[in-house]
């Protein structure tokens, strides 16, 4: 597919509705190639919009690691009640056992608005499978894949950003998990110049977590200062070697690990 829903459909840095100002659930368009969060924000973004954005990219990340994304996997076309299949796109692990159906969020797409049966391809007969709608479309079920190719996935409700999760369980805030990360290793702040910029820059040790690290939370002298997703290093062209750091991981339900301070 050269052009799949994800990657095409809905771009969601078009318009100030879907802009670095607000965040909606629309903007899961690009589930596939998030690269908005790879952008510059905009002059007047919120704080708010970016966190939606990056738990966002965050889901992302972790249905990569459960293998829905990436080379090896399967990909379908189900088929709709009604309207056009072409806005609905199915990705499956290599072995079938784990899913994601997508719905298009491009404000065409007929199902959006109203109740929809989506049938699914592709699954085991007679293997369990647990479908949960991401934005409450349906309650969680279990059936085997022979029942739900046959008797549909049922949405009483279809809104902009819905996913349909096919034994996922655990995904980072859904709330179920309690082990909070490990502390990060050895924190260091050094001077550090960084295109034309002085500041300072720190550096610490990656911590692990039983699901995912969701991102470090840096303090700035004893305050909440701002976080880092990916990587264990921070440049602070704001501040000086006087200033206290500290850094602790911080995991998708919000369990937090100890801090280190930053020698």
């Amino acid at each position: 597919m050269l052009l799949p829903i994800d990657k095409h459909q809905g771009m969601p840095i078009a318009g100030a509705e879907r802009g670095w100002q607000t965040y909606t659930p629309q903007q899961r368009q690009l589930f596939s190639a998030p690269n908005q969060g790879s952008q510059s924000p905009e002059e007047g973004y919120t704080l708010e919009a970016l966190e939606g954005k990056r738990k966002d990219i965050e889901l992302f990340r972790w249905l990569r690691d459960q293998g829905v994304y990436g080379r090896w996997i399967k990909v379908y076309r189900p088929t709709v009640e009604y309207g056009d299949p072409t806005f609905i796109l199915q990705r499956m692990t290599r072995d079938n056992a784990k899913g994601l159906v997508m719905i298009s969020c491009n404000d065409l797409n007929p199902i959006i608005g109203k109740s929809a049966v989506i049938y699914p391809k592709g699954l085991v007969a007679d293997a369990s499978y647990t479908i949960e709608a991401l934005e409450g479309g349906m309650t969680t079920q279990t059936k085997t894949g022979a029942e739900w190719m046959a008797e549909g996935i049922r949405l009483d409700h279809v809104v902009f950003g819905e996913n349909l999760l096919i034994n996922l369980p655990g995904r980072p805030g859904q709330g179920t998990d309690t082990e909070p990360p490990t502390a990060p290793g050895a924190a260091t702040k050094e001077a550090a110049c960084w295109i034309g910029h002085d500041g300072v820059g720190i550096s610490w040790g990656a911590s692990t977590d039983n699901v995912m690290v969701s991102y470090y939370e840096v303090l700035k002298n004893s305050e909440p200062y701002t976080k880092v997703s990916t990587g264990t290093y921070y440049f602070d062209d704001q501040g000086s070697l006087d200033d206290d750091y500290q850094i602790r991981a911080v995991d998708g339900d919000g369990n937090t690990s100890a801090l280190v301070t930053a020698a």
